[in-house]
């Protein structure tokens, strides 16, 4: 079973401090890097000094500059994964940075995975994160315009200040803190059947409020204020 661990932020990570944070804090996950590039297939060994180098991106400082470094590895597990920022937008623009992991889910426990999720979430500064069942997941599909939204619920929910301050968003779950957000951890097991039952996930859905999620009536969709003013010129 493959494992998808995914991150929305609106934190600047252009500086090449973020990227040996990063390296550092996946050696530290027991993820060690084996190859990274820009594009697929990916062939090139891993390198600090060339990650550092793809770290600064493309772009000038007076114009739009972004970043997306694709990446392999082993270690507790193999795993692949990508890293994409922007910085210098156009004011106005609504992108967001993402981390993305996929982990084979072999010799990984709970307790790892936790660990994984909590420690990207809080390196990432994310408004938004998830962990789950990679066959869940159609994440990337997601049209430009519901980006803002939800994308759905799923194992394990974080959620940054921006949700937590919203006067409409009511956490009904038990949580855990992480850094300045939280965790919302719906079911035991990763594998519960729950996750796949549309009457559970609506469930859920509801109590978060369908807003949330671009469901109900147009309006009462319900977004944070996001603070995009990070990443633009």
């Amino acid at each position: 079973m493959k494992v998808h661990v995914y991150f929305r932020s609106l934190t600047d990570w252009s500086h090449t401090e973020r990227s040996e944070e990063l390296v550092d804090l996946l050696a530290k996950l027991g993820l060690r890097l084996t190859k990274a590039d820009e594009i697929e297939p990916l062939r090139k060994p891993y390198d600090l000094l060339k990650w550092e180098t793809m770290w600064r991106g493309r772009g000038t400082e007076d114009a739009p500059h972004s970043c997306t470094i694709l990446f392999k590895g082993e270690g507790a597990t193999k795993f692949s994964g990508s890293v994409s920022w922007y910085t210098h937008l156009h004011p106005g623009t609504e992108r967001f940075n993402t981390i993305q992991l996929r982990l084979e889910n072999r010799k990984m426990d709970t307790h790892q995975l936790l660990a994984i999720g909590d420690a990207l979430f809080s390196w990432s500064n994310a408004v938004f994160g998830m962990i789950s069942r990679d066959s869940l997941l159609n994440l990337l599909g997601l049209p430009p315009a519901s980006r803002k939204f939800l994308p759905g619920v799923f194992w394990v929910n974080y959620f940054g200040p921006c949700y937590l301050e919203h006067p409409d968003f009511h956490m009904q779950f038990p949580h855990d803190a992480v850094g300045d957000g939280i965790r919302v951890q719906l079911t035991d097991l990763l594998d519960d059947p729950r996750l796949v039952q549309v009457e559970f996930v609506n469930e859920v859905k509801t109590r978060l409020g369908l807003g949330w999620f671009a469901q109900g009536p147009a309006d009462g969709y319900k977004v944070p204020a996001f603070d995009f003013d990070q990443l633009w010129r």
